[in-house]
């Protein structure tokens, strides 16, 4: 058994420090900051420009030090590609706008040229 009781908590709490610490590598060590830029887009919105979707993570209320929004964006997409299925990631990339989309990382391709 694990120490907190439950594993999956102590999955869920392991998970959550792996992704904030990955982040906190693009966008500078303070990990208040990457919990807020991983938490900004909760509900799903009906941005359907870069523009806009950016100006969200700037509007977002929060009492962090500032970041620009579109390094923030593109951390926070670089850790789910690294972290989710890349089926799963495929299908989310295509059903984000094009401007929204250009945020995320290039996806890596495998390389068959051994």
């Amino acid at each position: 058994m694990s120490t907190m009781g439950l594993d999956v908590f102590d999955r869920s709490a392991q998970t959550t420090r792996i992704w904030l610490n990955e982040i906190t590598d693009k966008i500078g060590p303070d990990r208040k900051l990457a919990w807020h830029v991983l938490s900004t887009a909760q509900q799903p919105l009906a941005l359907r420009s870069q523009d806009e979707f950016v100006q969200r993570i700037q509007d977002s209320p929060g009492d962090v030090r500032p970041v620009d929004p579109a390094v923030a964006a593109r951390a926070v997409f670089a850790v789910l590609q690294h972290h989710v299925d890349p089926g799963e990631i495929a299908q989310v990339r295509h059903a984000l706008p094009e401007g929204i989309r250009a945020l995320w990382p290039p996806q890596k391709v495998a390389d068959d040229s051994f």
